[in-house]
C-alpha cells in the first residue's frame, strides 16, 4: 500500500561525474567528496542538495479495504528528523529508513510543498531534477502524480491535484 517518490536534484554539468565519483569512492553521504565538489552555487533548497532522495507515501485504505487495520506506520528516527522510518507489522516487524515518509493522512499539498516544489524551484535556477513515482499496482502512484481519477482526466478540485498539475 505504499509507493516511493524518488527525486533527483543535481547540478547539470556535474550530474554524471558526481554519481560516478560517488559510486567509485563508496561515498554515501551527500554523493560528493572533496574532488567532485563544484564551485557553482548550491541549489536553493539545501535540504534537497543530495543527489538522490527517496520518499515513501503510504496511501489511505481503499473502500474495499475498510475494516482492515493498517500494518504500516511512519515514524521519525529521532526527535529532530522528519518522519522517515517505515515500520511494517508493528514494533517487532521490519523497519526501513528513507529520506522522508508520508503517512496515509498526508495531503497532496504536503507532498508537493515539502518535496517537489523545491525541485521545481531548482529547475528554474538551472539544476536538473527528476520526480519518479514507483510502486506496486494500486499503490497510489497516479494519485500522487496526477490526482484522483476523473471522467474528464482533469482534476478540478485544487486540493486534490497531484504533482504535475501543481508544478
Amino acid at each position: 500500500h505504499h509507493s516511493s517518490l524518488v527525486s533527483q536534484n543535481q547540478e547539470q554539468d556535474d550530474a554524471l561525474g558526481t554519481a560516478e565519483s560517488a559510486a567509485a569512492s563508496g561515498e554515501n553521504g551527500n554523493g560528493q567528496d572533496a574532488a567532485t565538489k563544484s564551485s557553482a552555487p548550491a541549489p536553493a533548497s539545501a535540504s534537497l542538495a543530495s543527489s538522490v532522495q527517496v520518499v515513501v507515501r503510504v496511501r489511505p485504505m481503499l473502500p474495499h479495504e475498510t475494516g482492515s487495520t493498517s500494518c504500516i506506520q511512519i515514524r521519525s528516527s529521532s526527535d529532530t528528523e522528519p518522519p522517515n522510518v517505515v515500520c511494517i507489522g508493528g514494533q517487532e516487524g521490519p523497519k526501513f529508513t528513507f529520506d522522508h515518509g508520508f503517512d496515509s493522512r498526508s495531503t497532496q499539498i504536503d507532498v508537493f510543498s515539502s518535496r517537489v516544489q523545491p525541485l521545481v524551484d531548482n529547475c528554474l535556477e538551472g539544476y536538473n531534477a527528476t520526480c519518479l513515482a514507483y510502486g506496486q499496482t494500486g499503490s497510489g502512484k497516479t494519485h500522487t502524480i496526477m490526482g484522483p481519477s476523473s471522467s474528464t482526466g482533469v482534476v478540478q478540485d485544487e486540493v486534490h491535484q497531484g504533482v504535475i498539475p501543481r508544478a
